[in-house]
C-alpha cells in the first residue's frame, strides 16, 4: 500500500509539473483599443517589408479600422470609418497595383452603412460605397463571378439585400431583395459555372 502511494504521488507530482508549463501561454505582446472588437482580424504583408501586418476594427467607440505590426503589436495606422465596424475585413488586390488592399464594411443605427477600399500599406481609400440600407454584420467575398478577369464583391445586409459590387471601383454590378435577413458570410471560389 505505502509503494502504491508513492508511486501515485509521484505520478501527480509529475503531471502537475508537465501542465503547468504546457498550460501557460506567454502573450508577445498587445494593443489596447478600449473597446470591444467582435469582427474577425486578417494578416497579410501590407507594406511589403516581408512582416506580416494584422488588420481588425472596433466595434463603436472609436470607429476605427487598425493595422499593426504583427512581430511587436505596434500601430502602423488607424482610420476612422465613422460607423460600427463589426465586419471581418477582406484582403485582396483592388485596384490591381500588385499589392495588398482591404475592404471593410460598416454601419451604424442612424444611416453610415458604408462599404470602403483600402490600399492597405498607406491608408489610402480607394472607393466608398453607401449602398447598403441597412446593418452588415459579416465580411464580404470575392470572386470573379463574369469571367472578365476582375473580382466582384458580395456581401449580404439584414434588410435581405443581396449586394454585388465591382470590386475595382465599388459600383453595383447587380442586388437581389429576399424575405430574410442575410446574416452569413459567403464564400466562393474561382472557376464557377
Amino acid at each position: 500500500m505505502k509503494k502504491n502511494t508513492y508511486i501515485l504521488c509521484l505520478y501527480l507530482f509529475l503531471l502537475s509539473t508537465l501542465s503547468v508549463y504546457s498550460q501557460t501561454p506567454q502573450i508577445s505582446w498587445w494593443y489596447d483599443i478600449k473597446d470591444d472588437a467582435f469582427g474577425n482580424s486578417a494578416m497579410a504583408d501590407f507594406d511589403m517589408d516581408g512582416k506580416p501586418e494584422i488588420v481588425f476594427s472596433d466595434y463603436r467607440n472609436d470607429s476605427c479600422v487598425y493595422v499593426l505590426n504583427a512581430e511587436d503589436g505596434s500601430l502602423l495606422w488607424k482610420y476612422n470609418t465613422g460607423g460600427c465596424n463589426d465586419v471581418a475585413p477582406l484582403i485582396y488586390d483592388v485596384d490591381g497595383d500588385g499589392m495588398f488592399d482591404f475592404v471593410v464594411a460598416t454601419w451604424s443605427f442612424i444611416d453610415s452603412n458604408k462599404i470602403y477600399a483600402y490600399r492597405a500599406h498607406d491608408q489610402q481609400l480607394l472607393w466608398g460605397n453607401s449602398m447598403p440600407q441597412d446593418y452588415i454584420y459579416h465580411g464580404v467575398s470575392y470572386a470573379d463571378l463574369d469571367d472578365e478577369g476582375k473580382p466582384e464583391l458580395v456581401i449580404g445586409s439584414y434588410n435581405g439585400t443581396l449586394h454585388v459590387l465591382n470590386g475595382e471601383d465599388g459600383s453595383l454590378f447587380w442586388k437581389h431583395e429576399y424575405p430574410y435577413w442575410l446574416h452569413w458570410c459567403t464564400y466562393f471560389t474561382s472557376g464557377l459555372e
